[in-house]
């Protein structure tokens, strides 16, 4: 985390997420910039979780499960040597921030809350290179 300390530098990942109001809604927005020249394990961490998240937006139609968002995130995560960071995960978009539902980055297939034509929420995976814990 940037501070007067600690100043971002050539080889850092920073992650800017952004939350806007409008008109008595909130929805956020996240963007992952590599700074300078980045190693070549940090710029693939970056790669796979764009592709992860892609994987859940794919697997979105009306009724599927939120478990299938998920597990298409983790395995696509497991099958390139990644995990799914669980203590954080996506939420519905509305007039309060964080809304329900909780959206995981991991599941079970078939699992979870159906979806249904006008539901807005994030799908927003963070991904370890080492396991979960």
């Amino acid at each position: 985390m940037p501070s007067k300390t600690r100043l971002l530098r050539s080889g850092d990942i920073a992650n800017v997420d952004i939350t806007l109001e409008k008109d008595g809604y909130i929805a956020d927005s996240s963007k992952m910039y590599l700074i300078g020249s980045v190693s070549k394990a940090a710029r693939r961490l970056v790669d796979k979780t764009c592709e992860a998240m892609w994987q859940g937006i794919q697997a979105v139609r009306s009724g599927a499960t939120l478990g299938d968002t998920g597990h298409a995130i983790q395995q696509h995560a497991r099958a390139n040597g990644y995990s799914v960071v669980r203590e954080y995960c996506g939420h519905g978009i509305g007039t309060e921030m964080h809304e329900e539902p909780q959206v995981l980055h991991y599941g079970q297939p078939g699992q979870g809350k159906v979806l249904r034509e006008g539901m807005a929420f994030t799908i927003e995976p963070m991904i370890h290179q080492a396991k979960p814990r």
